[in-house]
C-alpha cells in the first residue's frame, strides 16, 4: 500500500492525470486544507488537477498502515526551493484510493 500512496502523492504533486485516473476510485473524495478543496468524483479531481502542478514531494517517514488505510508526514518543495510539510490520510478499496485528505501541518 505504501508504493502505491507514494505513486498517487507523485501524481497529485505533478498533476499526472494518467496516474491519477489509474489508482483511484470513481467515487474518490479528495479534500485538502482551504475551504475550497474539496472535490467529490474522480472527473472533478481530473479537470481540476490537470496542468495545476509541478512540485516534488516525499514522505518525511515511512507512513504507518492499519487494514485499507495509511497515515503520514510528507512535505513538498516548490520550484524555488520552498517547502510545504503536510499531513496525508489515505483510504483504499481494492487497491484503489477512494479518500485522501491532505492538510498543512503548522
Amino acid at each position: 500500500m505504501v508504493d502505491t500512496a507514494t505513486a498517487i502523492l507523485k501524481a497529485f504533486a505533478r498533476s499526472d492525470l494518467e496516474t491519477i485516473h489509474q489508482l483511484c476510485a470513481d467515487d474518490l473524495l479528495l479534500v485538502g486544507t482551504d475551504g475550497d478543496e474539496f472535490w467529490d468524483g474522480l472527473p472533478a479531481v481530473m479537470s481540476s488537477f490537470g496542468g495545476a502542478y509541478d512540485l516534488d514531494v516525499e514522505w518525511i517517514d515511512r507512513p504507518t498502515t492499519r487494514g485499507d488505510w495509511l497515515f503520514g508526514g510528507a512535505v513538498f518543495t516548490e520550484t524555488d526551493g520552498s517547502k510545504l510539510p503536510v499531513r496525508v490520510t489515505m483510504i483504499f478499496a481494492e487497491d484503489k484510493l477512494t479518500h485522501a485528505h491532505y492538510s498543512v501541518a503548522r
